[in-house]
Parts: C-alpha cells; sequence; structure tokens
C-alpha cells in the first residue's frame, strides 16, 4: 500500500486568461495606427488655424484616430470650440474620430480633468494642443504624466 499521508493530486482546473494591463492595452492600441488628442478652449474660434495644425501634423504622419474631449452646448448638444473643429477637420479628412464626453452629471466639477486622464490614459502619439483654458492646461498635465509629447501649434 501507499504512503497514506499522500493524496492524489487536485484535478487541475481551468485558468481564467489574465486581462491586459492598461500598459498593454495602451500598447496594443498604439501597434494600429497614428492617434492624435486634440485639446483646446469651449470657445476657440478660429476653424482655418485648427484645419491648418491639424494638416500640418497629418502630412508629417497620418493621423488614423483623432481624440478629442467632445465639449457640447448643454442646451443644443452641438460640439463646442477646439472640439467642434477637429471633429469637423477629421470627418472631411476620413480619419476616425473618438470623442469623449465628460459625465458632468456623475461627476460634478470632477468631470473634466477626469475626462482627460482617461483620454491620456488610453494612449496617444501625441497631443495637438490649441489655445485654452483650465480644461487645456489639464489635458496637457495628463498628456505630459504619460509620456504623450505635447505640440503647442499656436503657443
Amino acid at each position: 500500500m501507499g504512503n497514506p499521508r499522500l493524496r492524489p493530486p487536485a484535478p487541475e482546473r481551468p485558468v481564467a486568461p489574465l486581462l491586459p494591463s492598461a500598459a498593454e492595452q495602451r500598447s496594443e492600441r498604439l501597434a494600429h495606427g497614428h492617434i492624435i488628442i486634440v485639446c483646446g478652449g469651449r470657445d476657440y474660434p478660429d476653424r482655418d488655424r485648427v484645419f491648418a495644425a491639424l494638416d500640418r501634423a497629418h502630412q508629417k504622419r497620418p493621423i488614423t484616430l483623432l481624440v478629442h474631449g467632445a465639449c457640447m452646448d448643454e442646451h443644443t448638444g452641438e460640439l463646442l470650440g477646439a472640439d467642434r473643429w477637429a471633429d469637423e477637420w477629421a470627418r472631411e479628412r476620413g480619419v476616425k474620430v473618438e470623442p469623449h464626453p465628460a459625465n458632468w452629471e456623475l461627476w460634478g466639477k470632477a468631470a473634466g480633468p477626469m475626462r482627460n486622464k482617461q483620454m491620456a490614459e488610453r494612449g496617444a502619439h501625441g497631443l495637438v494642443a490649441l489655445p485654452g483654458g483650465k480644461g487645456t492646461a489639464s489635458m496637457c498635465g495628463h498628456a505630459a504624466r504619460f509620456g504623450i509629447p505635447i505640440w503647442r501649434p499656436y503657443g
């Protein structure tokens, strides 16, 4: 007879696959094209300057995905400022758009910074920062923390 203290091995249980880490998800996302985030003021008026800046970036390396914060007029639902012009630019050029509207109802004043952090966390090859205020500064700060190069074409 065998040793009574030895038990037969337990049957093998299937192991659930590990979910990819945030860094792995970012790496995978960045491997499939050229992703640019655009930020700027909600009142930024100059469509032509947004188009010129994005055309320059696109000429240097074709943009395959344009990400913006989807700043909207709360009454009409229309995009505002730099986000509006960037969205228009992408659609006219046939570039995919990934809008990230902030959830103001759920998060209150923290919604904008939280949205900005999420956009940076997801990863991008660059940030085009147009003139703006605190929201633009927040987006630039998050981009810097995630190592996303920032280009300020107009100062």
